[in-house]
């Protein structure tokens, strides 16, 4: 929500207000707020007075314009031109957006200028038309002041919570009790109910409805204040009864829509849309209704979805004479349901989402009549009231003692005083204070915690500093494995990313999964409606966005949910290009088997690698991830389709583990004393079969060699035709070591002829 600055002094002196001040302290206390300077691109345009009008053809006139120390002829195609009304004019050598205006000659005619539109300065406006002043303007002055130039406008970002700030006279309120300034209460009129108006709720979600028929009114353009105010807070100028119901909006906070009273059938009725239903909205659109939309509609048809936009059939244009103007309240949650369901959100939905100030309604909807009654003529014939569920006060007390064990300090005059201005009406108390909710805050405000909040916020959250706890605290038992695995990661120098779900039809589901995709009735993308089986693609596409981005070397993981006939967590790592620059190296396959080692022991578990044919990965260069045999996983080399797709580095690496089947923390970490035995270091040349898995070996020599081995590494694979076809050399290094004695040369030669004797029997290992 933004508006200028200078509209709160309806409500609050600001002469002695610094804008910049005023946004800085709203951002700490109350809501993010900023501020900035509103000018145009233009300059030397002023006021002029329309003397005479004379048809020039082809839709063109030249108006003779009175600019206080002369006059200028300008030809125009004003589709309407007038007499006798003042105009924004730009004579020769002004700036208009940037533009130099120059002379320009119309057959004989020399146009000394142009006539302004809303356009040329950047306003939103439903007709683009000259720029008309209120009658009242001095001739040759500036047109850019009157409209703003050099006003400060503040932008407020407000949370789902603060509904009674998204009004000029709720931030006006949040100022006086920030500043401890005075209000100044506006009067508003009162019309009492008269007339007849047929107005039938049929539905609990609307609480009250208040309808006020005016008759004879004038559809034209509405005063230059009010212009001016709304587009300096981005709301589109329209005419002069739409226009009061948007600035009244902006000023108290309650939405109102003007029906045009000659296009309704019957009375009014708030009801829930039936089946079949629709309706075209003022943008023109048709929207299809589903069942249970709330809605206002006359005798035949829906006129308008309440709270959130109402029908082109029945609206206000230039033919309208008479109108009955709506305030309402609904259920929050119903305008919020209404709005998702249409895909339609608008300044009055995104207020009653917020909550509106029930009992304000009427003086909100008193003003709009008279601002109506007086800009655009007309009469009051009818007013009508219903209020179905009347607000009933919230009471909050706040004890004395338990304000002190969240704040650590006791209440003090400038709590209390804070509260009253906020409109809380507190009534202290030996015990503590006693407060009446406003209804503009029923919404957020409804335990003593609350008033505590508000307290706090008021005072400034840097008043309170911070207490060391003194509860003892106690090691927590069971252990954290998800963050254990995102730190081990981190500190290996990966990123962790984040990503939406949501995928296209395109199948990368490296685990095969069966069964049909689980596809989202309402998705963000129509282009992505599937709920990913995997995390691959995610990253995929994280990856492509770097690398269109300049950024070729990475290594990403992600930990989230992915879905098929259920819901399962999964760790997803792709690796590309560079692990670091200088010194240079290269992410390789040995990068992979770290990182589940790594994890394995983060998981208590014994993940193993098994060489298998996957779509995804280069031939013979992945394989599947198996705890016991309980496939888990896939780890490999992305294939070269997948790199060329993506456009991603020639060595891409990727490992994918299904944490929900892992079943880690199955074992108890002991603790073991260290030997105080040297170690014995032998390396062995194992010569096999190219599609063992290495380190389904390692693990396997581990179990062999039970407490006797240390650790156990690969510190070379070496292929070549030499080798025979289909054979590998691989080199692993054993640390041994007795908790008993020093081991011998003869010892150890022993033990690791034993060892090569039963990988020769499992695997036809020779040593080469």
């Amino acid at each position: 929500m933004k508006f200028p600055f200078s509209w709160l002094k309806e409500f609050i002196d600001i002469d002695s207000l610094d804008p910049e001040e005023v946004s800085h302290k709203l951002s700490m206390h109350s809501v993010e707020a900023s501020c900035e300077r509103f000018s145009f691109n233009s300059e030397g345009i002023i006021w002029g007075v329309v003397e005479t009008v004379e048809p020039l053809g082809e839709g063109l006139n030249v108006l003779l314009i009175n600019i206080g120390d002369r006059k200028l002829k300008v030809v125009s195609a004003w589709e309407d031109p007038s007499e006798n009304v003042i105009v924004a004019v730009a004579p020769e050598g002004a700036v208009v957006n940037g533009n130099r205006i120059r002379a320009k000659k119309f057959g004989d005619i020399l146009s000394e200028g142009i006539l302004v539109t809303y356009d040329d300065l950047g306003i939103d406006s439903l007709k683009n038309e000259p720029i008309l002043g209120d009658g009242n303007e001095e001739l040759g002055a500036d047109v850019l002041s009157s409209l703003g130039e050099g006003e400060y406008v503040i932008e407020l970002d407000i949370l789902p919570n603060r509904g009674d700030l998204l009004s000029v006279r709720g931030v006006a309120r949040e100022i006086s009790a920030l500043f401890n300034k005075e209000m100044i209460s506006p009067s508003y009129p009162s019309y009492q109910d008269t007339g007849d108006i047929s107005i039938d709720i049929k539905d609990e979600d609307c609480y009250r409805y208040r309808g006020v028929t005016i008759k004879d009114v004038s559809i034209g353009v509405s005063p230059l204040l009010i212009r001016k105010r709304l587009f300096l807070s981005g709301i589109k100028i329209i005419n002069n009864i739409v226009d009061i119901t948007n600035y009244i909006m902006l000023q108290e906070g309650q939405p109102l829509h003007a029906f045009d009273l000659d296009k309704l059938e019957g009375g009014i009725v708030v009801r829930s849309s039936r089946k079949g239903e629709s309706i075209v909205t003022l943008d023109g659109g048709e929207r299809k209704l589903d069942e249970g939309v709330l809605v206002i509609a006359d005798r035949s048809k829906p006129v308008a979805v309440a709270g959130v936009v109402g029908g082109k059939e029945t609206g206000v244009d230039e033919k309208t004479k008479n109108i009955l103007l709506e305030a309402a309240y609904f259920n929050p949650s119903r305008v919020r349901s209404s709005s998702k369901r249409l895909g339609i959100t608008t300044d009055s939905s995104y207020r009653f989402e917020r909550n509106v100030d029930i009992e304000h309604l009427r003086n909100a909807q008193d003003l709009a009549v008279e601002m109506m009654v007086k800009f655009a003529g007309g009469k009051v014939v009818a007013v009508k009231d219903v209020y179905k569920k009347p607000y009933k006060p919230i009471f909050i007390h706040l004890s004395e003692e338990k304000y002190s064990k969240y704040t650590g300090k006791g209440i003090d005059d400038r709590d209390v005083l804070f509260l009253k201005k906020l409109g809380f009406a507190p009534e202290r108390s030996r015990e503590g204070i006693k407060v009446v909710v406003p209804s503009y805050r029923s919404f957020d405000i409804k335990r003593d915690v609350d008033i505590i909040e508000e307290i706090m916020r008021g005072k400034g959250y840097e008043e309170y500093g911070s207490e060391p706890l003194y509860l003892p605290s106690y090691a927590e038992r069971r252990r954290d494995y998800i963050t254990e695995i995102r730190n081990f990661l981190i500190s290996n120098g990966l990123t962790e990313v984040i990503n939406l779900p949501f995928e296209d039809e395109e199948d990368l589901d490296p685990f095969n999964k069966d069964g049909k995709p689980v596809e989202v009735l309402n998705p963000l993308n129509i282009t992505e409606k599937i709920l990913r089986r995997s995390l691959l693609k995610s990253l995929l596409r994280t990856a492509s966005y770097n690398v269109s981005n300049y950024n070729r070397d990475m290594g990403i993981f992600e930990i989230s949910r992915v879905f098929s006939d259920r819901e399962e967590l999964h760790i997803g790592v792709l690796l590309i290009g560079y692990k670091r620059i200088y010194p240079e190296e290269r992410w390789t396959f040995k990068d992979i088997s770290s990182i589940i080692v790594g994890m394995s022991n983060v998981l208590d578990v014994s993940m193993v690698v098994e060489l298998g044919d996957i779509p995804i990965f280069v031939k013979d260069m992945g394989g599947y991830i198996y705890v016991g045999d309980e496939r888990v996983g896939v780890a490999g080399r992305l294939s070269y389709e997948i790199i060329d797709k993506y456009d991603l580095d020639r060595f891409s690496y990727y490992l994918e583990i299904n944490l929900d089947r892992v079943g880690y923390g199955r074992g108890i970490k002991r603790y073991e004393p260290l030997s105080k035995y040297p170690p014995v270091i032998r390396d062995l040349a194992l010569l096999m079969d190219k599609n063992v898995s290495v380190y389904k070996l390692l693990k396997d020599i581990e179990s062999l060699l039970g407490k006797m081995v240390e650790e156990v590494k690969v510190f070379d694979v070496y292929r070549s035709d030499s080798l025979g076809e289909g054979k590998k050399s691989v080199g692993v290094r054993l640390y041994m070591r007795s908790y008993e004695k020093s081991l011998s040369s003869e010892e150890v030669n022993e033990i690791v002829g034993e060892l090569v004797s039963k990988l020769e029997e499992k695997y036809g290992v020779k040593i080469r």
